[in-house]
């Protein structure tokens, strides 16, 4: 029974014979035997879990061999009880283990957040965290416990991500699989949970928690909340959400679930802006999932791409984010008016004289010009092309407009009364009714590119109909009265045999299937008004459309596809945008036009403005909310005002601005404009499995919070007092040699967290401290020489002086060329001698420093420096070296004899 068990719950390590086997650990090995009833809630104050990758979350995360130490010891933990089996023999795994006689609080609900919190939080939970931590030999802090136990639940449930680390999928569950593409979130986090329970690494009960857990860790973009209906998986939108989350979960681990969708857009750009390497990083994650999804890139099993395929894929990224902004604002743009460019055209003659354009104080001869009362304003004048001879009289003093002023405009109408408005209004119109076509088929094809997978094959190789609902009215006289067709266009598919229906509804901004009775050719009568469908023959393409192809399983790219761009014509024409009442109201009318013309309401529903396709939607988060509104396209934008409310955050959250892409104010979205992943792009999901990316924005983060802006170290200097030594320094992780903190306790270097200002994990094996403080006290002259960027040692990596040839330093010490794409600094070091080097990741610090990255053909160094002034620079986070000084004499002098 105990062999079914383990493998399947997928063990990675071979259990050895019952006989041999190590006896189970207990909570009794290190806490005293609790009496054998319901055990309570902790008393105490509940925990915040923060990150719930746990001790895999940590600025150094667990090593592989930790990992499964931790997995195997776990597997093997008794219930103090003595009663319950081992987690490895407990249906449902470690979860189920936790709730034992462990009852649920009320207020817990069916929240996964909540119920894990209560889980972990109670006494059975910290019991068992406290003897993983203490099996670990793990240092002991106020979230020691905690943290083991989360990553103890994360490896029982997903074993493979010791070994073979996948960035797209958890606990066996492809989260990249094509199946979700065009699916909502919450289904996928639906899918997942399934999963879980089906699979028995989660009992059916608490399968949703386990599902959220590993999310959290994994993937926490889908726990994001309010997730509009139109952001779908593999999405550019959702690509620009998973950028948005991560950017945000490296700086904060743990912070994202929970958030709301636009908490998290409005958060966007500030957390790219902190960390540029990290965002460099995510965003070459999200572009391989889109990539994958949209089939601008094959899957391959091992995520590993070459340079040029990333390459295109990017460009290609970015001219369809350009494609969709320039849709989504033409569909913001309202149709150009006679009136509106009539005033336009006023006020370049006259000034603005306000009210006074529209007084009818001007006429003519009445037998020649015969009009209701027989006057004109400035505005009728302009909008028309005028033809009669005789001059302008002011027929009666105006109110607003008197004496010279209303004389001097008389004269200047009578000597040119041409203002070239019907010209101009034809020439905007057409070329606005074009752009709104454009956008009109854009919006159709983004929409067949939100589809699952299997509707959009459909319309990509099936056989297509077109369909279109209308009505008339009988007079009984054979006079039908016939009336417009309604909005949405049925679209019939005929693939392998098999029929399905859609229809494009432009109003929802979706594509929704329909029964196949509506697409089919029909009249039904209701007294005497008649609803009919008739079938619909685009003038495009109609030969293509309908002729099946054969089905390809090969990526399909709906988006740029020859099929969605005639199908999304065929919607245009089925709008009839050329229709002349659109023109005519347009137009607008004049004293002189006797066409009392009343236009229709349903021709509001043609005209495909942006506000007949939001999603309307509405949350208080916090005072002073600032409205926010979401397109078709996934896109937040703010100042729009042809629609209502849709999102709010606070205003500060927008403090720091969105960035403008064209004409539209984006909220967190942003074209991909620099690829560089860390360590290459084959080491890019072992990397992005492995905690790095939060390694990559802490490392650098805690050595400047150790050092302080001035270089004081007084904050290691206080740490010291507490431990042995603290010292800043490198450690490897992932391959990686990354910056970051450690204390010395018992002897031993401990990682440190220098946000939580607390140590955490097991001893260090090869961290190499580079500055020391001991009793308070560090060498100063030590300092120097750790910190000098010394060209001797570093000139290999120096350009030469003319790259900042004719270039001036900026406010920040920084040489950046005319085309804003390459940074240098020149750096005199203590020799006197000049160098200079290319520099990116140029940001400023919390307390005010200037800090960038040297970089040396095209590739990352290990060198970061930081402005000092002019073109002085400063080392940062320099590895130490092979020798002694008197500060390791110090720190040896006050270990323990232990």
């Amino acid at each position: 029974m105990t062999n079914v068990i383990a493998a399947r719950t997928h063990f990675s390590l071979p259990l050895p014979a019952a006989e041999n086997r190590p006896a189970p650990v207990t909570d009794d090995t290190l806490l005293p035997q609790r009496p054998n009833q319901d055990l309570p809630l902790s008393s105490n104050p509940v925990l915040s879990l923060g990150a719930l990758g746990g001790a895999l979350s940590w600025p150094i995360p667990l090593s592989a061999d930790e990992q499964r130490r931790l997995r195997l010891i776990t597997l093997n933990h008794a219930h103090h009880l003595g009663d319950q089996p081992l987690v490895m023999q407990t249906d449902g795994g470690v979860l189920e283990f936790l709730r034992y006689r462990q009852p649920l609080p009320a207020e817990a609900g069916n929240d996964p957040a909540k119920i894990l919190e209560a889980l972990v939080n109670s006494p059975q939970g910290q019991r068992m965290g406290k003897v993983l931590q203490q099996t670990m030999q793990g240092i002991d802090s106020e979230s020691s416990a905690s943290d083991y136990l989360l990553a103890a639940i994360v490896l029982q449930m997903d074993p493979k991500s010791i070994t073979t680390p996948d960035r797209t999928s958890v606990a066996d569950f492809d989260l990249g699989s094509d199946t979700h593409a065009g699916l909502h979130a919450c289904t996928v986090v639906a899918g997942l949970a399934e999963h879980l329970s089906r699979t028995g690494k989660t009992s059916a009960a608490l399968a949703s928690v386990g599902a959220y857990l590993l999310l959290a860790k994994a993937a926490p973009q889908f726990l994001i909340k309010d997730i509009p209906a139109t952001v779908k998986v593999g999405s550019q939108a959702w690509a620009s959400l998973t950028i948005a989350a991560m950017a945000i979960e490296a700086q904060t681990p743990g912070k994202v679930p929970g958030m709301t969708f636009a908490q998290v857009m409005s958060d966007a750009q500030e957390a790219r802006r902190i960390a540029p390497a990290v965002t460099q990083a995510v965003e070459t994650r999200a572009l391989l999932d889109w990539a994958v999804a949209s089939g601008e890139l094959t899957k391959r099993p091992d995520g590993d791409y070459l340079p040029a395929q990333l390459e295109s894929a990017r460009a290609a990224f970015n001219a369809q984010l350009d494609t969709r902004l320039a849709a989504s604002q033409a569909l913001d743009n309202p149709l150009p008016t006679r009136k509106e460019i009539a005033l336009a055209r006023l006020k370049e003659r006259f000034g603005d004289l306000g009210a006074f354009f529209e007084e009818k104080v001007f006429a003519v001869d009445q037998h020649y010009v015969v009009i209701e009362g027989g006057r004109f304003s400035l505005l009728d004048i302009a909008m028309i092309d005028w033809l009669e001879y005789r001059p302008f009289k002011a027929h009666e003093p105006s109110s607003s407009l008197k004496g010279k002023d209303l004389q001097r405009v008389l004269k200047a109408l009578n000597a040119n009364r041409h203002f070239g408005v019907p010209a101009e209004f034809d020439r905007q119109f057409s070329r606005a009714i074009k752009e709104k076509k454009a956008a009109v088929n854009t919006t159709v094809r983004h929409m067949i590119s939100q589809l699952p997978l299997e509707d959009r094959q459909r319309l990509e190789f099936g056989k297509i109909s077109f369909f279109q609902e209308g009505s008339y009215v009988m007079d009984g006289h054979f006079n039908n009265t016939y009336g417009p067709n309604k909005p949405g266009l049925l679209v019939k598919t005929e693939l392998q045999g098999a029929s399905h229906a859609y229809v494009i509804d432009f109003n929802k901004g979706t594509i929704e299937r329909a029964s196949l009775y509506d697409a089919k050719i029909k009249e039904h009568r209701n007294g005497n008004r008649v609803s009919t469908t008739k079938a619909f023959s685009p003038s495009h393409k109609a030969d293509d459309l309908g002729r099946e192809r054969p089905l390809s399983h090969s990526p399909c790219n709906s988006f740029t596809s020859a099929r969605s761009e005639a199908i999304g014509m065929a919607f245009v024409e089925h709008l009839d945008l050329d229709a002349p009442a659109i023109k005519q109201q347009a137009r607008g009318q004049t004293a002189l036009d006797t066409a009392n013309a009343q236009l229709s309401e349903f021709l509001l529903n043609l005209i495909p403005f942006r506000s007949a396709i939001v999603n309307f939607q509405s949350g208080q988060y916090g005072a002073g909310a600032f409205d926010l509104l979401l397109d078709v396209f996934g896109f937040l934008t703010t100042g729009a005002a042809t629609a209502g409310k849709l999102l709010k955050v606070g205003r500060s959250a927008l403090s720091t601005g969105a960035k403008a892409l064209r004409a539209a104010k984006v909220v967190g979205v942003a074209a991909i404009e620099v690829l560089n992943p860390v360590g290459g792009v084959g080491d890019l999901p072992r990397l992005l499995a492995s905690g790095a990316l939060y390694v990559l924005s802490k490392g650098v983060k805690a050595v400047n919070k150790l050092r302080g802006a001035t270089g004081s170290y007084d904050v290691l200097k206080s740490i010291s007092k507490q431990y042995e030594a603290a010292a800043t320094g490198t450690v490897k992780v992932a391959g990686q040699t990354v910056e970051g903190a450690a204390v010395l306790k018992g002897g031993k270097w401990y990682a440190f967290d220098a946000d939580t200002m607390r140590p955490y994990g097991s001893p260090l094996e090869e961290f190499k401290a580079s500055t020391q403080a001991v009793a308070g006290e560090v060498d100063t002259a030590h300092l120097d020489q750790l910190s000098e960027l010394n060209h001797e040692v570093f000139g290999h990596f120096k350009v030469p002086e003319s790259e900042i040839a004719g270039l001036t330093r900026n406010s920040q010490g920084v040489y950046v060329a005319t085309d804003g794409h390459v940074s240098h600094i020149r750096h005199t070091d203590s020799n006197g001698e000049t160098a200079v080097y290319e520099v990116r990741q140029v940001t400023r610090t919390e307390e005010g420093g200037v800090q960038a990255r040297i970089y040396h053909n095209n590739r990352q160094t290990e060198l970061l420096v930081q402005h000092v002034q002019g073109d002085e620079w400063q080392r940062l986070g320099a590895p130490g070296g092979g020798q002694v000084t008197a500060e390791h004499l110090r720190a040896w002098e006050a270990l323990s004899p232990a």
